[in-house]
């Protein structure tokens, strides 16, 4: 299962308040085509997600696949010159 780290938690928090984004959305980490890399957007909560939850709040979600493709790695924060940004390690 993907570790997540709690300032990745607060990171995907906060972009998603940025957004406005309703309770009902989160951020999914979907896999590419075959083992490319992976893309996030925003996204409704589908049954059959894992749930990542801060605060009471559902704040990241994967399919079944993506999340045993994930399994074992870490969602973490890194800081760069740009700012932050979400890393797996």
């Amino acid at each position: 299962m993907l570790i997540t780290t709690e300032p990745a938690l607060v990171f995907l928090g906060k972009l998603l308040h940025e957004a406005n984004a309703p309770e009902y959305v989160s951020v999914r980490i979907e896999q590419a085509e075959g083992s490319g890399p992976c893309k996030m957007k925003i996204s409704r909560q589908e049954t059959g997600d894992m749930q990542f939850r801060h605060h009471g709040r559902t704040v990241l979600v994967l399919d079944k696949q993506t999340g045993d493709s994930l399994d074992e790695e870490t969602l973490d924060v890194e800081q760069t010159e740009k700012g932050n940004r979400l890393v797996l390690r």
